[in-house]
């Protein structure tokens, strides 16, 4: 009777042990599909910042609309001709990693306006490949190594008061919107979408 009473509670022992595990492991799944957000934004955050830096060769002026877009002009003598207009990229983090820099450009004519991601011939290094015609985006071609809180700067557009304009018609209006994205060197398929570089 007294093994019979042992046995029983040494299974018993078994049992709530068993439901126990079980209960750790289903509240830690259920943690883990109520909140995937948080979860994958730990994940994925990447440890880097990068900043443009947009101004006009010779003037303090920003030349920023209300939307946030800064206006270009096609005529040499303004503070803001699109000839006189730089880019630096400041970024700073931890580690190896990559960088885009996406531009928009809103053309107005008469008040009608259109998106483009070209034609807008820009003096950029060469380290800098341009595939803006596909996603609007320049990307800088080398693996940048951020050490830390220090805060570096690339050269990106440099002013060039000869630039060709082409044919762009007299009066055109041109506003630019300029973004910079920096992603560790191996989360670029997953947070750009891209399943290999543009320039390789």
């Amino acid at each position: 009777m007294k093994k019979k009473f042992v046995e029983n509670k040494k299974f018993r022992l078994v049992v709530i042990l068993s439901v126990a595990v079980l209960l750790v492991l289903g509240a830690t799944l259920a943690w883990f599909f109520l909140y995937p957000t948080d979860a994958n934004q730990q994940f994925s955050v990447a440890n880097f910042q990068a900043e443009p830096v947009c101004y006009f060769e010779g003037s303090e002026e920003k030349f920023i609309d209300e939307d946030g877009l800064i206006t270009l002009s096609t005529n040499p003598e303004d503070a803001n001709y699109i000839g006189k207009f730089c880019v630096d990229v400041k970024y700073k983090g931890d580690g190896a990693g990559y960088l885009r820099v996406k531009m928009v450009h809103e053309y107005s004519i008469n008040g009608n306006s259109t998106q483009h991601p070209a034609n807008v011939p820009y003096t950029v290094s060469n380290d800098w490949y341009d595939n803006r015609g596909n996603d609007y985006c320049y990307y800088y071609k080398n693996e940048l190594d951020a050490n830390g809180d220090t805060e570096q700067t690339l050269n990106f557009i440099a002013a060039n008061n000869a630039i060709n304009l082409g044919e762009l018609a007299d009066g055109i209006v041109i506003k630019v919107a300029v973004e910079t994205d920096m992603v560790q060197v191996n989360r670029y398929p997953q947070v750009w979408g891209i399943d290999k570089l543009p320039w390789k």
